[in-house]
């Protein structure tokens, strides 16, 4: 199971994401997610490609701390959040 949020994008905002994803190396997946209701959504994920990978690698804590507090903010499990925001960071 992974905790997460769906947001819905408009055409630009979706080319723009699309866009910065790919220019990073991160390629487009289509899951589908069912909420705690049993509503399905088909959604797109990007992933890293595997010449990304790196145990060694780090986020910086600018990428890590917005994730923390949105995941707080939206009330996703509080053993889950605190789990995120123990990632190490690159940036001390």
């Amino acid at each position: 199971m992974i905790w997460g949020v769906v947001y819905e994008t408009d055409a630009v905002g979706r080319k723009q994401i699309d866009d910065g994803q790919r220019a990073a190396g991160y390629r487009e997946e289509p899951v589908t997610v069912v909420t705690r209701a049993g509503v399905e959504h088909h959604v797109s994920v990007y992933v890293a490609g595997a010449d990304l990978v790196d145990g060694w690698m780090m986020p910086m804590r600018s990428y890590r701390d917005p994730i923390v507090d949105a995941a707080r903010s939206i009330g996703l499990p509080a053993q889950y959040v605190d789990n995120l925001a123990q990632t190490p960071v690159a940036d001390p």
